[in-house]
């Protein structure tokens, strides 16, 4: 069992350091790149006249709804993971860090839509709703591994 969960949080991990290069790939932290990605460039150049066209179309609804339930279901399956290891652990570790996790996955999952059709300081809004979680995450994923190193039996 403690290979497995190790195997876990080496997947998380990597998993932590794709979903970063994405998001610096793809959407960026500027809130000019923000505002390109989800609401193309159009949109963009008019609030930040002074930034490089990159010719990119607004999101649709449906390419943001596909995006959003990906992330729910992976989401939920990784808090239901952290809760339950928490949970069940030989000294149970309290749930509240599990559950915040879940809160601002919500947001994270929830946010590209707020930005593309929702008010305009949702731009500003994205990137710190995306380090927010980023930094829960990685807190859970070394909480793992050290509640790995602590039961372990010698």
């Amino acid at each position: 069992m403690r290979r497995l969960l190790l195997v876990y949080s080496i997947f998380f991990a990597l998993q932590l350091a794709s979903a970063a290069l994405l998001y610096l790939e793809k959407v960026g932290f500027h809130p000019a790149q923000v505002m390109e990605a989800y609401r193309g460039s159009e949109a963009m150049l008019v609030a930040f006249p002074d930034r490089e066209d990159r010719f990119r179309s607004p999101r649709t609804f449906s390419a943001l709804l596909g995006l959003a339930s990906g992330h729910f279901l992976a989401f939920g399956l990784c808090g239901f993971v952290f809760l339950h290891w928490f949970k069940s652990s030989p000294r149970p570790q309290p749930l509240w860090p599990g559950q915040f996790f879940l809160l601002l996955a919500f947001m994270e999952a929830a946010f590209p839509l707020l930005v593309r059709y929702g008010f305009h300081f949702f731009i500003y809004l994205r990137p710190v709703v995306f380090l927010s979680f980023m930094v829960m995450a990685t807190a859970l994923l070394f909480q793992m591994i050290y509640i790995l190193y602590r039961d372990r039996k010698d």
